[in-house]
């Protein structure tokens, strides 16, 4: 029987779950390889880990940005695929995530600025 590590992370993924959840059409819920989907509507815009890493679709100037400053990293199975990973390991990371996934959810919800946020069907496996 295996056991999943709690720790400082469960809390910032608690904390992560409810204030995306509470924005209008977006849901978590079972997603590929046991963690959990971050979806509004049917698009997926981040993925949960349960060791605090988190999965948020993010491309162009925004994307390498971030990765310059080293605030994220690029998918560990694809450099170049429109997604970017951060850890949680301090509230300022949580920060950035919810930040993150409201504004991917703002671009959603308005159909503009789509173009500066390549929109996945899918993370890369």
């Amino acid at each position: 029987m295996h056991s999943h590590p709690t720790g400082p992370c469960d809390g910032a993924l608690i904390s992560l779950r409810e204030r995306i959840a509470a924005l209008e059409g977006v849901q978590i819920r079972p997603y590929a390889h046991g963690q959990e989907g971050v979806f509004h509507r049917d698009t997926l815009i981040g993925h949960l880990h349960r060791s605090g890493v988190v999965g948020i679709a993010c491309g162009g100037a925004l994307r390498d940005e971030l990765i310059g400053r080293g605030q994220a990293r690029v998918h560990h199975d694809d450099p170049d695929a429109p997604w970017i990973v951060l850890t949680l390991d301090h509230a300022a990371d949580l920060n950035l995530a919810v930040r993150l996934l409201q504004e991917f959810w703002l671009a959603h919800c308005a159909r503009s600025s789509l173009t500066a946020w390549p929109v996945p069907t899918e993370r890369p496996a």
